[in-house]
């Protein structure tokens, strides 16, 4: 099962630069960042407003809602700024360069949170391992990018 797991994660990641590339031309049809943005939200919004009806699943309720912590909101505002980033970013630095960033930063931010245990994940100290991993990929953006 866990195979299966590891496929899909494969899998969701291979999208992304698929979305920033489409992300980046819909920018170009559609006049700038911002409406592409927009529209790029609404087509999420109409989904998944579709995915809860179609799978009987229920809305969240105000209690439910009240109940989120702070951090918990992040997500959309994380969203916005990393569509709007790669969006932006794609065509001045090419989408190979921009997805290895991307990886890069995810790497180091996830070396973070799991060292400190933030977000009610287990800690995971940082460790030689896990920096020699982050510097590889440092030093795999510089090489991608300088050949």
């Amino acid at each position: 099962m866990e195979l299966i797991y590891f496929i899909l994660a494969i899998l969701a990641g291979s999208l992304i630069p698929v979305q920033t590339s489409a992300n980046a031309q819909l920018s170009k049809v559609v006049g700038g960042l911002y409406p592409a943005t927009l529209i790029v939200f609404a087509v999420a919004l109409t989904l998944i407003i579709a995915v809860l009806l179609v799978s009987r699943s229920s809305f969240p309720n105000y209690s439910q809602i009240s109940s989120v912590p702070l951090y918990g909101w992040l997500g959309g505002i994380i969203a916005v700024i990393y569509i709007l980033a790669l969006t932006f970013l794609a065509p001045k630095l090419g989408i190979g360069i921009v997805t290895v960033l991307v990886v890069s930063g995810q790497c180091i931010s996830i070396t973070i949170i799991e060292h400190f245990g933030l977000f009610g994940f287990q800690v995971k100290p940082i460790n030689l391992f896990r920096i020699v991993g982050i510097l590889s990929l440092v030093l795999g953006v510089y090489l991608i990018r300088k050949h």
